[in-house]
């Protein structure tokens, strides 16, 4: 986001974001059209399947020409699974990595940041804010360092743990976890996955023979310091299959195989 002697080509940020949208796009329409023509010029009759097909594309090809992103294409269940073969580039999450200089982090402005935030959202992007060169100061730090540092900076934690965060968000993802004896596992899941779900992730003979889930809350945990503690006081939770799993539950699955 800043004037670099080292950067070679297009140097406008929002330009060069414009460019790789339409980059995408175009990858996409020539995806679609290609496999539109094939079925359109088909000297045989049309299987069903291939029917359903043909119009799901219609759909995609009359959206990508109006320039936007299948990822704001409202599809079916059954419309998304019949299409995610074509592994379309506009329906991936994208983030956007802005790379701001010391002067711009510290006041969070930057030239072009109206056109790039609505370029962001209008294509159903996220972004993420962070200073290349101090985050590389940081990393040369021993961690007690470090914390110092970031504390000094009034940064909370640095670029990389931030950008997890928005990856598991933008992919609406969470974190469960199990306890058995002195190991602590952590499972991800799509978030509103139901408790039979989660207890496949684990392994498929837990889901198979699912009872119950016993959950305890993460919030809870920390509030009482243990598992024991958050029984002690009536809060464990005792869940059929389909339950929803939140992010941080501490889950515990009774089956039976």
């Amino acid at each position: 986001m800043f004037e670099d002697p080292a950067i070679t080509g297009e140097k406008d940020p929002v330009v060069q974001c414009e460019n790789l949208r339409y980059e995408l796009l175009l990858r996409d329409l020539e995806v679609v059209e290609n496999r539109l023509t094939n079925l359109k010029s088909s000297k045989r009759e049309l299987t069903h399947d291939e029917l359903m097909e043909k119009d799901i594309l219609e759909k995609c090809d009359q959206h990508l020409s109006d320039g936007k992103f299948l990822s704001n294409c409202v599809f079916t269940e059954d419309e998304s699974k019949r299409i995610s073969s074509f592994s379309f580039f506009t329906l991936k999450p994208i983030i956007i990595a802005l790379n701001l200089n010391e002067e711009q982090f510290t006041s969070q402005e930057f030239p072009g940041q109206q056109e790039l935030n609505q370029l962001i959202e209008n294509n159903s992007m996220r972004s993420i804010k962070f200073c290349g060169k101090m985050e590389a100061e940081i990393n040369q730090l021993e961690p007690e360092e470090k914390k110092l540092f970031l504390e000094d900076l009034g940064i909370k934690e640095p670029a990389m743990e931030r950008l997890g965060k928005i990856y598991y968000e933008h992919l609406g993802l969470i974190t469960f976890f199990t306890v058995v004896k002195d190991e602590v596992r952590a499972w991800t899941i799509k978030r509103g996955t139901p408790a039979v779900k989660a207890a496949g992730k684990v392994h498929s003979d837990i889901e198979r023979g699912f009872i119950r889930a016993e959950i305890v809350r993460f919030q809870d945990l920390i509030s009482f310091g243990s598992i024991q503690a958050v029984k002690e006081r009536g809060l464990l939770k005792i869940e059929g299959k389909e339950a929803i799993i939140e992010d941080g539950d501490i889950v515990y699955f009774r089956f039976n195989v």
